[in-house]
């Protein structure tokens, strides 16, 4: 070439160049892996900068750049943590360096589109070629009937399975071109997803239960690795640590399970599955109980304790094929086939293989309306047509007539438990399913509130019997005061105490403060009877159910809110009669706090504080059809006291009503005060005398939580405790003596004194 040519020619090459290392869309040289992250941060990291800070944990593993590409799309949400990135485009990071560093971006596409997908796994391989790719799918996870992805730019859309197993056959990796598919999303460990990406990959990683991040310490290390396998039994290892620590730490009831799944091996389990059901009876009105009772025997997964509807319905295959009968030459077929498919299952159940499949159970919304999703899902036919007969009769007709259920009154006794039986004809006994019982408060106008719930119930010939412990749940002060009216509550199987609430996370960044619907999950000192508030659990809207994905503990929280709401009886008893909490709202009594002041949950007694208190049984039956019986009044475990007067002078400064004792673990005295007066008030209760005796033992009365004090004629709780071995020696009390101080709320100057002289008969022996 001519020197003269050299003129042009060097200076176009440099720009050239110069424009190649600059364009984050130019091709990297081919490195051994290329990891690709589809993020898309939906309400995680809108509200807790989550994805965000998994990125952050990719970039702590300090995973060797020089051998591997880490790519992620991130999309989803309307916010980003620190608002690094602009949530109107797709961007493009490089998880590298000491941040991730945007290098591109796409336009503005729904995550849920599989075109969105194809594209970014096509960008991928042009311009960050690899010897091996790996595909990490984050976000909130649904099972094989909802998929992944939730877009919150796209009105919550989802990423079907069929259409994230459409992405994958577009783009560049049909032909297993992916070594490994992982999620980092819940309920993704599923029979139905893995035969759908089975064309696409050699592994596939996830969990059958919800998901609390996928572990990032494979990445350290990764271009040693041996095979594909070897690297999704560290993705599995690593994600089962992390989960473990983090449902550890949030006292959480989620199995962990998580599983690698050779998807090579998984259309081989189709005809066995195909087979098994083929060989199992039609299902009808006649069969269905005993079938239902065979499924419930399986391993569930995605449970919550708060309702069917919140259900995923997903039950560990293996424990499934097992509670169905396994000893046969079908069974142990499939079974075989089944263990072949995930060589590697780390959990803590020993009857999960590792894999779940969708069977309806409980959830009869979903089963109502997804059969044609799940038909469609080019599943194992036999088995998708057993779905559709077993979703036919749980949704069709109930099997029992469940009117005019009746609670038998129980027998009392000094151990503070009351037991109350449902008498149940053949009938209904032949299709019962669960139950358990609750214990109302009977207001004044005739509406009922939640008390307390039973431990657990029993069914046996025929008989449901319950018991209920005396105690109900409240918010108390540091004195054991309390701040609330009673609260309502569940109990799960373990015995935790769930707390349905609505909680706030503190506000940042001149944001609007997030709120969570959320189940407290709360554990229990038997004998002070104080809970302790641990993980959490958030309705998920897009998802329809309870998850555990957001990661937050109570003390994440910043405030909370409880409605303590009262309900009417429906009139027509000669309908089956439904459960407390579909009966139609009379009043809301809320209770509001900030988290993190001197106050705390506690059960405290309740029986004979509360005069009129009612029992009603509610029961599932094997179609997940809920039925109550009607409210029979409670038989207090212990006599009342005989309360002869309440002497007071100063009625013209505040009254005191409604006056009440009771005995269990403590002696507690209860009443009513109003302020009469225009001065905002606060009431002292002190020098207590029982039967002439001192005792050290105070209490007061506040205004609402908005005033210091009691304004004119608000009402307020007085509480007063008296531990039962200050009462040592005394068989019985027949005289409560004390005086009320009466303070301005504004200067603390104290107005007026008011003895008070209760005359009773209480036995105490």
């Amino acid at each position: 070439m001519k020197r003269s040519a050299w003129k042009w020619i060097v200076p176009v090459l440099i720009a050239v160049l110069m424009l190649a290392a600059v364009s984050g869309a130019a091709a990297e040289q081919s490195k051994k892996y290329t990891v690709m992250l589809y993020v898309c941060g939906a309400d995680l990291e809108r509200d807790n900068g989550q994805e965000s800070a998994s990125l952050a944990d990719i970039l702590a593993t300090r995973y060797n750049a020089e051998e591997i590409n880490v790519i992620g799309l991130l999309g989803g949400t309307t916010r980003w943590a620190g608002n690094r990135f602009d949530p109107s485009v797709l961007s493009i990071v490089n998880v590298s360096g000491r941040r991730p560093s945007k290098v591109d971006e796409m336009p503005l596409g729904a995550m849920s589109d599989p075109a969105t997908l194809t594209g970014f796994l096509n960008y991928c391989r042009e311009k960050y070629p690899a010897e091996h790719y790996i595909l990490v799918i984050s976000d909130h996870g649904g099972g094989p009937l909802l998929g992944c992805c939730v877009d919150y730019l796209f009105d919550r859309s989802l990423l079907s399975v069929n259409n994230l197993s459409k992405a994958l056959a577009d783009s560049e990796f049909a032909g297993r071109g992916l070594d490994t598919i992982a999620f980092d999303c819940c309920l993704m460990g599923s029979l139905e997803i893995s035969n759908s990406l089975a064309p696409f990959a050699q592994y596939m990683v996830a969990t059958e239960d919800a998901m609390y991040g996928l572990g990032h310490e494979w990445l350290a290390g990764l271009e040693n690795d041996a095979s594909a396998l070897d690297t999704a039994k560290r993705i599995a290892d690593s994600t089962y640590l992390k989960n473990e620590k983090a449902i550890t730490a949030q006292k959480a009831s989620q199995l962990n399970s998580v599983s690698v799944i050779d998807l090579e091996k998984v259309p081989g389990i189709l005809p066995a599955l195909n087979d098994y059901f083929e060989n199992q009876p039609t299902v009808d009105q006649s069969n269905f109980t005993a079938i239902a009772n065979r499924r419930r025997d399986g391993v569930d997964f995605g449970v919550t304790e708060s309702g069917g509807n919140s259900q995923y319905d997903l039950v560990d295959v293996g424990s499934l094929v097992k509670s169905f009968g396994a000893d046969s030459e079908l069974g142990s077929a499939l079974m075989e086939k089944l263990q072949e498919a995930v060589p590697f299952h780390v959990g803590e159940e020993d009857r999960c293989l590792g894999l779940t499949i969708y069977h309806p159970s409980l959830n009869q919304k979903t089963a109502a309306k997804s059969m044609e999703t799940y038909a469609g899902l080019n599943f194992a036919p036999a088995y998708v047509d057993y779905v559709i007969e077993y979703t036919a009769v749980m949704t069709g007709q109930p099997l029992a007539n469940w009117a005019n259920l009746l609670t038998q009154r129980g027998k009392a006794d000094k151990a503070v438990i009351s037991n109350y039986t449902l008498e149940l004809n053949e009938e209904q006994a032949a299709n019962y399913g669960s139950s358990r019982m609750k214990v109302l408060w009977k207001n004044e106008d005739g509406s009922f509130t939640f008390t307390g719930v039973s431990g657990q119930t029993e069914m046996s010939d025929g008989k449901v019997t319950g018991t209920y412990n005396g105690m109900g749940l409240y918010a108390v002060d540091a004195d054991g005061n309390p701040i609330s009216g009673v609260l309502p509550y569940s109990l799960a199987q373990d015995g935790t105490v769930l707390i349905p609430a609505e909680l706030s996370l503190p506000a940042e960044d001149g944001q609007e403060s997030a709120v969570h619907q959320a189940l407290v999950y709360c554990e229990m000192d038997q004998d002070t009877k104080n809970l302790t508030p641990g993980g959490v659990l958030v309705w998920d809207e897009a998802m329809s159910c309870w998850t555990g994905s957001f990661q937050t503990s109570f003390s994440d929280y910043s405030s909370i809110l409880i409605h303590c709401i009262s309900r009417r009886e429906p009139e027509n008893r000669e309908e089956s009669l439904l459960p407390f909490d579909q009966w139609e709202a009379a009043e809301d009594h809320p209770f509001e706090h900030a988290i993190g002041e001197d106050w705390s949950f506690r059960m405290v007694d309740v029986m004979n504080s509360r005069d009129e208190l009612y029992v009603s049984f509610e029961v599932q039956d094997s179609q997940a059809n809920q039925y109550a019986s009607i409210p029979t009044e409670m038989v207090p475990p212990v006599p009342k006291p005989d309360i002869v007067s309440v002497i007071y002078d100063n009625k013209d400064l505040l009254t005191l009503d409604h006056v009440s004792l009771s005995v269990m673990n403590q002696l507690t005295l209860t009443g009513e005060v109003t302020n009469l007066t225009d001065t905002e008030m606060i009431v002292t209760l002190g020098n207590l005398q029982i039967n002439g005796k001192a005792f050290d033992q105070t209490a007061e009365v506040y205004g609402n939580g908005e005033n210091w004090g009691l304004l004119k004629d608000e009402t307020q709780m007085l509480n007063l405790f008296v531990p039962m071995d200050a009462l040592e020696g005394e068989k019985e009390i027949t005289s409560i003596d004390f005086e009320l101080t009466v303070t301005n709320a504004a200067d603390n100057s104290v107005l007026n004194t008011v003895p008070v002289s209760i005359v009773l008969v209480l036995q105490l022996s």
